[in-house]
């Protein structure tokens, strides 16, 4: 059952879900309650956010290393020559 909740939390997130999926998650609510939907989604939100974060971080690490790699395929690009000095 985790991995279907999972799999809900992720199509309301994107925003598509079929009408089936729907209504057995509505069932699942009016049994159980919303709370497993609830943690389930701040989890992902909070993994989401970390990889966000993580990525972000790593780019910004290694801003010369994409900066000649950019500076390689588009010379003439004044961007990338400026992050280069």
């Amino acid at each position: 059952r985790i991995l279907k909740l999972i799999q809900s939390v992720l199509s309301a997130f994107i925003g598509i879900q079929k009408n089936q999926n729907l209504n057995e998650d509505d069932s699942y609510i009016e049994k159980n309650g919303f709370m497993p939907y609830l943690i389930t989604g701040l989890c992902l939100a909070f993994i989401f956010i970390l990889l966000i974060f993580s990525a972000v971080s790593i780019i910004l690490n290694n801003k010369n290393k994409f900066a000649l790699i950019l500076y390689k395929y588009f010379p003439y690009g004044g961007a990338q020559r400026d992050m280069l000095h």
